[in-house]
């Protein structure tokens, strides 16, 4: 069920309506909070705003390369799959059983 949740992001508070409940969309906002904070501090002339921007690019980045990886995930499995239905084809029945 959605619901608001109050939270703040590098000083500006507002509402975010989600499914994630009020615990995890709290955390995820002290994540990002946090990540924003320290690309200010350690960077010259950054801004909340080129922070923010730079902290979606990474967390997109970050994204996109699990996605590479579940879907390299999956082929790898497709492929053990069919291995081991043509195994099971060409096992003998006394090999199928015992195991």
């Amino acid at each position: 069920m959605k619901e608001s949740v109050k939270v703040q992001v590098a000083g500006v508070s507002f509402f975010v309506v989600t499914e994630d409940g009020e615990e995890r969309t709290e955390e995820i906002a002290r994540i990002v909070d946090k990540k924003i904070n320290n690309l200010v501090l350690q960077t010259t002339n950054c801004t909340k705003m080129k922070a923010a921007a730079l902290c979606a690019m990474d967390f997109c980045r970050q994204s996109l390369e699990q996605k590479q990886q579940i879907d390299e995930l999956n082929e790898k499995i497709k492929k053990l799959e069919a291995e081991l239905s043509k195994g099971k084809k060409s096992a003998p029945q006394s090999f199928l059983e015992i195991n």
